[in-house]
């Protein structure tokens, strides 16, 4: 075997070791991730302006050069700490962008196809079938996915006879019509029956309206590239031709399609899933002390090849072993738990080498230099295991110590005039403005509330409504409950204390759950909170609205109250118990509808009501104008974190 290009006499390879004096050293990883980020960006400069001497050279030149910027590329494993690397570097005065992303079959609009195209090949598939039914092809939300799950199984939307009457809606005929249609075309080219697929649905017109359009837009073409190609050299079917990608996607060496990766004189920051079939001048390894996911801590374990099963020792024998290992609770679980491991560990090792292959002139690796660090089960122990890096090197690599604390000293003793300035012309990623966000799609309140207040570690206690809308991982049969019980509320008439016999058998088909609401529809009419709503009765019900907030640019939020009585109040019911954090959580939600309410043609009172159904608990709180300020500011700061970063 011979290398394409000529060799150097000084090694390629460095261990970049970083440490800060002034720290001890059991600090905490994000601290470690700071320190090793300040020496990254030390030595980035160091490059760059000459201070060390190191040789690049272009494809098909003969001279060296010295580096630049845009040579570099930090690769991660994952994306947990890469903004505080951008951030140090830019501090540093290191024009940077990240081009975060995953394998080109991992990316949303390719993932999006291939769930449509494995619903044809088998509609029993139910994660596949779920994607398929809230992605772009049919976007139904998910209340109207529970409305038909309450009634029949969801493979039956797409391959049933009838039409239940409680959920006769249009949508669900054109979710068949779309699927028996081309369910009727699956002996078609596999690239004509892509192609159709994105002409019938108007696919790219979908994409070219989101951010990075364009780039999906390539992506898409590439993916029928592909699978024309696969087509002409193998005779493969649309079964065969999913098999072979569910197979071998994870190491198919493939990034997106290349139409954003100018040569622009900035450090890159991407993963090393989207550098693949990529490559770069100078390439720096940072995090390699972090380890690898850890155990999996769901209640199934879960394989494509072996299936699905339940973690549990319930109505099971345990297994003793003779050997005095612990026993196995489920030894079908614990076969499918180890095939996983040992396929992680090979993905683990592959990617390890795929992030080292990516460097063409220089590679740098990186890791705290601390005795007690602990580095098992990470890329550090890999190397470590063949490397010596605590040595002062070899004719192969080198090791380079820095510590923080005497560079930062070094730094200050320096004159400003020394300082090299900072090039603004130079590529920096923009952030965003509030005004970016004026033609964009509403953003729900709910995104608001879930990202200031934080995602629920568990199933929550409480069933609110939007909590469905944005992915919230609450337990089946909460959501269910909490959907009946607010569909209750919407449909209960007050003047005559009832409401229509059929009216749960039309929308519930579990027993158990009908019998539940039923319980809860029995004594309703004798809770505290039913004597206020007997006598101010709702005027409107699940009322949706859009708000357009002129103090920021004309962002538009929008919800949907789930009351508003005759004397104006609104009301938000929730099921299960208050507690402080709900409530601070609850009252900001209702302040927003109060503000987004208040311009418009019904009369709003100045008070908002909280009603906790199964706990028969009022909770009421006055709003004035002068809160609009602090809403308004609320706001603001939110969609400034999250939204424009």
């Amino acid at each position: 075997m011979r290398s394409h290009r000529n060799g150097y006499d000084s090694p390629r390879v460095e261990m970049l070791l970083a440490k800060d004096s002034n720290e001890r050293d059991d600090i905490n990883v994000e601290r470690k991730v700071e320190i090793e980020a300040e020496a990254i960006a030390h030595r980035i400069k160091e490059f760059v302006d000459g201070v060390e001497h190191i040789e690049i050279k272009d494809e098909g030149e003969n001279q060296s050069r010295q580096p630049k910027y845009g040579d570099f590329a930090l690769l991660f494993r994952t994306t947990t700490h890469i903004y505080k690397y951008e951030k140090i570097l830019k501090d540093s005065g290191i024009p940077c962008r990240i081009v975060c992303g995953r394998g080109f079959f991992d990316v949303d609009e390719v993932k999006e196809i291939m769930t449509f195209l494995q619903v044809l090949i088998n509609p029993f598939n139910h994660p596949a079938l779920l994607g398929f039914l809230r992605g772009p092809f049919c976007s139904l939300s998910d209340e109207q996915i529970l409305r038909w799950r309450m009634h029949k199984p969801l493979e039956e939307l797409l391959i049933g006879t009838d039409f239940p009457s409680a959920v006769d809606e249009e949508c669900y005929k054109e979710v068949r019509q779309l699927y028996n249609e081309f369910r009727q075309k699956l002996g078609m080219p596999l690239d004509e029956l892509v192609t159709e697929i994105i002409a019938r649905t108007n696919y790219e017109s979908i994409l070219i309206a989101q951010d990075f359009g364009e780039q999906k837009l390539a992506n898409i073409q590439k993916f029928i590239s592909l699978v024309r190609a696969y087509s002409e050299n193998t005779a493969l079917n649309l079964f065969n031709f999913n098999l072979f990608l569910e197979e071998v996607k994870s190491q198919i060496l493939e990034g997106e399609a290349d139409i954003f990766l100018s040569p622009e004189d900035a450090v890159m920051l991407t993963t090393v899933h989207k550098a693949k079939g990529m490559e770069f001048p100078i390439v720096v390894l940072p995090h390699l002390f972090s380890e690898a996911r850890g155990t999996s801590q769901l209640k199934v374990e879960f394989n494509r090849e072996l299936g699905l099963i339940v973690k549990t020792d319930k109505g099971l024998k345990k297994l003793s072993s003779d050997n005095g290992t612990p026993p196995i609770d489920n030894p079908w679980a614990h076969v499918i738990k180890l095939k996983n491991e040992v396929e992680d560990e090979h993905e683990y090792v592959r990617l390890l080498y795929v992030a080292l292959t990516r460097a063409k002139d220089y590679l740098i690796l990186c890791a705290p230099d601390y005795p007690s660090e602990k580095i098992a089960n990470s890329w550090f122990n890999l190397l470590t295991s063949h490397f010596s890096f605590r040595q002062e090197g070899t004719n192969l690599y080198r090791v380079l110590k820095k510590d923080i604390a005497s560079i930062k000293k070094a730094e200050q003793s320096r004159t400003k005039e020394e300082v090299a300035p900072y090039n603004s012309k130079l590529l920096v990623p923009v952030k965003l403005s509030i005004k970016d966000f004026s033609s964009t799609d509403p953003i729900p309140v709910s995104q608001l509330l879930n990202l200031a207040f934080g995602n629920y570690d568990h199933p929550p206690a409480i069933f609110d409504r939007d909590l469905v809308y944005d992915e919230y991982l609450v337990e089946e049969t909460n959501v269910e409950r909490g959907v009946a019980v607010h569909y209750l509320m919407r449909k209960w008439d007050f003047d005559s204390d009832s409401v229509e016999s059929d009216l749960l058998n039309n929308f519930i088909s579990d027993e158990n759950l009908i019998s539940e609401v039923k319980s809860f529809m029995n004594c309703l009419t004798r809770k505290n909170f039913y004597s206020l709503l007997k006598q101010n009765p709702p005027i409107e019900r699940e009322l949706p609205f859009i708000w357009k907030v002129e103090e920021l640019d004309g962002v538009l939020i929008k919800g949907i109250v789930d009351a508003i009585l005759q004397n104006g109040t609104i009301v938000d019911y929730k099921t299960g118990e208050p507690n402080n954090d709900v409530l601070k959580r609850y009252w900001q939600q209702l302040k927003i509808y109060y503000f987004a309410l208040s311009n418009s043609k019904i009369p709003i009172k100045d008070e908002v009501v909280l009603i906790f159904l199964d706990k028969d608990e009022i909770f009421k709180k006055k709003i004035s104008q002068d809160e609009r300020e602090e809403v308004i500011i609320w706001l603001r700061e939110v969609i400034e974190r999250y939204f424009c970063r």
